[in-house]
């Protein structure tokens, strides 16, 4: 539906037509350049409480081809259920997802993109000055989440952030970026900018285990395109030696490795809710580089933040399969927290 191009271009043009911002669901930040005035942020687990605070502002929320699951609707407070604070209007084509959870004000069970091409064709009111006031607070609050100051390497690892900031700069835009699940993928959807031609595919479930497969289908299906995979070593580790079916059929992905040894969203709840009393998460992996030469990838292994840049360089240049495993800190396992500072808070608690 909207994830088709001509369901991106409808909903921009919606957009612009109407002075609307767009704040995507998740795992669909790519429906809107991340770089446009009307670009309102991403709605992931673990919303930042600033952009949180920005977008509830509103005062009408379209939801146009979304279910309005947990996650987008940030465990369905936003829009709340089941009265929401805003006037809803909710449009996907089952009659049945439609007001499920929530009184809606208008529930309309067509198709998106039909639905916003007919919109398009409504007259435009007048854009009052305090709408535009708050787009442009709301889009600052969005672009100031993907500032950086990068941070001297850990004791135990690379921090994710300063790898994001190096692979937005030299990621084309035309790049497919397929992202398995994982707490490392905080970093990626807060940091790359996507937009309609550099897509983001991934799980709105939140399951392990997608990243590496998709990556290899993504690149069979377009193989002129560079296609990049951010994994974790967890979801690595299911379904990684799909590298084997790549090198079979001529893939060349790109599969980039978060290798902290831990089942990383894991054991950032049991250090929130029993600190210090991690139960089955640290990992002992193999070697990752040499178990994806064995599957015919050429491999790099990054120790410290600046030999990542070099290693992304050469393996987009390479038009080859190619893995870069990245020992990533365990202490910062998002980038809204630390191990350190879980522990303390939840002993505090």
């Amino acid at each position: 539906m909207l994830k088709s191009a001509a369901g991106k271009q409808a909903l921009l043009a919606f957009a612009e037509r109407f002075s609307i911002p767009v704040a995507t669901s998740v795992r669909h930040a790519d429906l809107i350049p991340n770089d446009h005035p009307l670009f309102a942020g991403h709605l992931v687990y673990g919303l930042p409480a600033a952009l949180k605070e920005s977008v509830t502002r509103s005062d009408l929320i379209l939801a146009i081809g979304t279910r309005l699951g947990d996650v987008t609707s940030q465990s369905f407070h936003f829009p709340a259920a089941p009265q929401a604070a805003q006037t809803l209007v909710h449009i996907w084509p089952d009659s049945t997802v439609v007001s499920r959870y929530r009184q809606t004000d208008i529930a309309v069970a067509a198709d998106p993109v039909a639905s916003l091409h007919t919109l398009n064709n409504a007259n435009v009111p007048a854009v009052p000055a305090a709408r535009h006031d708050w787009i442009r607070s709301v889009h600052h609050t969005t672009v100031a989440l993907r500032d950086w100051k990068p941070m001297p390497d850990q004791a135990d690892g690379v921090v994710f952030g300063n790898i994001m900031v190096q692979a937005d700069a030299l990621l084309p835009e035309d790049a497919i970026i397929c992202l398995d699940a994982g707490n490392f993928g905080g970093w990626v959807q807060r940091q790359l900018r996507f937009s309609p031609t550099r897509q983001l595919i991934g799980p709105s479930s939140g399951a392990m285990g997608y990243g590496v497969p998709s990556a290899v289908a993504c690149s069979l299906a377009e193989p002129s395109r560079p296609v990049v995979c951010f994994v974790g070593d967890g979801g690595f580790m299911m379904t990684g030696t799909e590298l084997a079916t790549a090198a079979q059929y001529g893939a060349t992905p790109i599969v980039i490795i978060s290798d902290n040894a831990c089942f990383g969203t894991i054991r950032m709840h049991q250090e929130k809710h029993f600190p210090h009393r991690p139960s089955a998460t640290a990992l002992h992996n193999p070697d990752f580089a040499q178990l994806a030469a064995a599957c015919g990838a050429q491999t790099f292994t990054v120790q410290h933040s600046d030999e990542f840049a070099p290693a992304l360089t050469t393996a987009l240049h390479s038009k080859k399969m190619c893995v870069i495993v990245v020992r990533t800190s365990l202490n910062y396992i998002s980038p809204n927290a630390t191990i350190a500072a879980l522990q303390q808070s939840g002993g505090a608690a």
